[in-house]
């Protein structure tokens, strides 16, 4: 249906992408159905256009409404993990944050309610911290729906050297808490 609708369809996928990334609902499956639209490349273009649309709606969302509204959002263990993460490293952290799993409603939100990100800063970091994970994507993408077995592996290494890189900054975070308490 989206594809009938000519560039209209265009619009459609990053809109829908949009909505999506602003609620707390993972897009995953929507990105694999735009990827199977308009194939991996302009797939993960929209997606990720969608996706920095959200970011940007979903930071001013926090911006104005501040802390009210994250609360029903995001727990307050979750929220400090990653404001103390941005808080002691700046620009550094906020690009981190981005290249890690973490859930990026999190991250927009938590950003947005941080009076010292700037949005200039919090825009270029978005778009250019969630690189790895598009292109991950795509090659995965790439390797399951072509049967080419060098993409599947190229992405899935991509994708898993991003998880590691989650789980081993979660770790850290956990080691430091429990040191400071």
């Amino acid at each position: 249906m989206i594809q009938s609708t000519g560039l209209l369809g265009i619009l459609i996928a990053v809109v829908l992408m949009a909505v999506l990334s602003i609620l707390p609902l993972p897009s995953e499956f929507l990105m694999i159905v735009i990827m199977k639209i308009f194939g991996p490349w302009w797939g993960i273009l929209l997606s990720w256009i969608g996706t920095m649309t959200a970011a940007i709606v979903t930071f001013l969302l926090a911006r104005h409404f501040g802390r009210r509204l994250l609360s029903h959002f995001i727990s307050e263990d979750r929220f400090g993990q990653i404001s103390n993460w941005i808080g002691n490293r700046g620009i550094s952290g906020l690009i981190m944050v981005r290249i890690i799993p973490f859930p990026f409603i999190v991250v927009n939100y938590a950003a947005g309610v941080l009076k010292s990100i700037r949005l200039r800063d919090f825009i270029w970091t978005s778009a250019v911290g969630g690189i790895p994970y598009y292109i991950g994507a795509a090659l995965v993408f790439l390797g399951v729906s072509k049967r080419y077995l060098t993409w599947l592996i190229v992405g899935g290494v991509a994708l898993v050297v991003v998880w590691i890189a989650g789980y081993l900054f979660n770790r850290h975070v956990q080691w430091i808490k429990r040191f400071l308490h």
